[in-house]
């Protein structure tokens, strides 16, 4: 990965993934992008938003959803740390959620302290606290982070462990399909829906699960929340939890899966594209 330039690594990853899932790939065209998949690679090496790292950052986000929607929105922030030794876990409630800040799936989840490996957990975190997320997935927006450890309020005391999140895909500032994961640490699936919350016939990467999703109670304000929070975006994937009937924010994602993750049927990586339009008119 470090001796790959952007160009390189994107090529690589994306027919890397693509064949490791036993999938047929399109040739990469980053020149003239018609896939969702190449407009999002094109995207990340091309339309590179000045202040991007501040939306990337986990923890500086929250000054912008604040400012677009409201604080009741936001996960409750019970404290943040410079390095996993600044935390005193006697000072924790018995439950809570740590994360980086500067990258994505460094989350340690803690439904009940006294059953916590302190010495693995400050381990683990210092190990991300060292990690540029950037020269991982090439992501421009990760450069600049400073990085830090979260500490958020849990929200997982409730019949669904883990807690589901709706990814909203939103073009130009419209909420268009919503992506819903289920099982993502035993039998992986993901369906996504339109605004209606009818079941749309593709999935990307993991394939389509047959457990039924319950539309949200609070669905029509989770669109209205994303077409705010993605207002003047080329496109941007807002998420949101839902708990305890409130909605809570989760993240800002401007480049999912990287742009390397293979659609199946694969004639939809086309027609999701169809749905981003890009500055100079694909």
């Amino acid at each position: 990965k470090k001796s790959l330039d952007e160009k390189k690594f994107n090529k690589f990853f994306y027919y890397y993934l693509h064949l490791r899932k036993k999938k047929i790939p399109k040739i990469l065209d980053i020149i003239n992008p018609v896939t969702f998949n190449e407009k999002i690679i094109w995207l990340k090496m091309n339309q590179k938003y000045p202040n991007a790292h501040l939306l990337a950052d986990k923890l500086l986000v929250k000054d912008f959803v604040e400012k677009k929607i409201g604080s009741k929105y936001i996960i409750p922030t019970i404290a943040s740390f410079d390095n996993s030794e600044q935390i005193d876990f006697n000072n924790l409630p018995e439950s809570f959620v740590l994360k980086a800040n500067h990258g994505s799936g460094w989350n340690i989840i803690c439904g009940d302290k006294t059953k916590l490996n302190i010495k693995e957990t400050r381990k683990k975190l210092n190990s991300w606290l060292k990690i540029n997320y950037y020269k991982i997935g090439k992501e421009y927006q990760y450069d600049k982070i400073t990085p830090k450890i979260i500490c958020e309020k849990y929200l997982e005391n409730c019949p669904e462990k883990p807690l589901l999140d709706y990814k909203f895909f939103c073009f130009s500032g419209k909420p268009t399909f919503i992506q819903v994961d289920n099982d993502r640490f035993t039998n992986h699936t993901r369906n996504f829906y339109d605004l209606k919350w009818e079941l749309l016939p593709f999935t990307c990467l993991y394939p389509i699960g047959t457990k039924k999703v319950v539309k949200p109670e609070l669905l029509s304000e989770m669109v209205t929340l994303a077409k705010k929070l993605s207002e003047g975006m080329i496109f941007a994937r807002i998420d949101f939890y839902f708990f305890e009937k409130k909605i809570y924010f989760g993240e800002i994602t401007f480049h999912p899966g990287g742009g390397f993750e293979p659609f199946m049927p694969s004639e939809w990586d086309y027609k999701v594209g169809q749905f981003l339009t890009l500055p100079f008119g694909n």
